[in-house]
């Protein structure tokens, strides 16, 4: 501005701004939900996808009052182009709110016109429970990454961290879990922590209970034959690229306000949004 027009912005002037608009997008978000819930029409997509990915995740924020967390949704498809399209959803909000809100966006990017709807997420609970009340007829997949990561954690528990028999351990499990041999893979957990006590045990126990209670999630073999992606990278990406790179620097601390807004406006800018927000002019507001 100063090069182009002479004139200095000053940094509190632009934190004005980040504010402002920030809020009138939180704002429109917010009354778009109420408008649906006031009168249950559901936006339609222009070009809806054949298959429609949705991915959610948290990730934190420091806050002048400690670290909080931004709950966060990828919706992503393919176009006529065979061209990958983001679509993202970041929030400070409970998971009820959040879960609205995805599923908001993700009408808008073709949900219930999609042949075919992919929920991928790590399992938690907060997860588990907007799956089920907004994307039932969705194809829920826990990522294959997060359980991975789980055998290894009961592996380095069993035969130590870095050792060649954790390893041995971990691949012979992992292949099973890759070809859907859940239930083999069950009955060999179920055979070793009859086999052992103390924490050996209990980490084999909850092991088990973990791919017991998400085998239907964990059909490897059948979702890599149709097609499908496994992993949920794309929304822990989404929490690095999205939030953690404008919003975890190196020293920031931020008030909600701040947070909030730039949060807002990023996703605005990343969602190719940005004309359109100031074509509605939201510093007259």
């Amino acid at each position: 501005m100063e090069q182009l027009f002479g004139q200095r912005v000053s940094d509190d002037t632009i934190e004005r701004v980040v504010h402002k608009v920030g809020s009138v997008i939180w704002q429109q978000q917010e009354r778009d939900l109420s408008n649906f819930f006031d009168d249950r029409c559901i936006p339609e997509a222009k070009s809806p996808p054949e298959r429609l990915y949705v991915a959610a995740d948290g990730t934190t924020v420091r806050e002048s009052d400690g670290w909080h967390e931004v709950k966060m949704g990828d919706i992503y498809w393919e176009n006529d182009r065979q061209e990958r399209v983001d679509c993202y959803v970041g929030r400070f909000d409970n998971s009820t709110g959040f879960g609205w809100h995805l599923w908001l966006q993700a009408c808008r990017c073709g949900l219930r016109e999609a042949l075919e709807v992919v929920f991928l997420g790590d399992g938690a609970p907060w997860i588990r429970n907007q799956q089920r009340r907004h994307f039932g007829r969705a194809t829920f997949i826990i990522d294959w990454y997060h359980a991975l990561e789980h055998i290894w954690d009961c592996g380095k528990v069993l035969f130590g961290e870095g050792t060649e028999a954790t390893k041995k351990w971990v691949k012979n499990r992992e292949s099973w879990l890759w070809e859907g041999q859940t239930g083999k893979l069950l009955k060999d957990l179920q055979k070793q922590y009859q086999q052992h006590r103390g924490r050996k045990r209990e980490e084999l126990v909850k092991l088990h209970k973990y791919i017991q209670d998400n085998e239907q999630e964990m059909r490897y073999d059948v979702f890599r034959a149709k097609g499908y992606d496994i992993g949920s990278g794309s929304v822990e990406g989404a929490c690095k690229h999205v939030v953690g790179k404008r919003l975890k620097q190196s020293g920031m601390i931020w008030s909600r306000a701040g947070s909030s807004s730039t949060l807002a406006l990023r996703i605005t800018w990343l969602n190719k949004k940005w004309d359109e927000l100031w074509s509605e002019k939201p510093l007259a507001a």
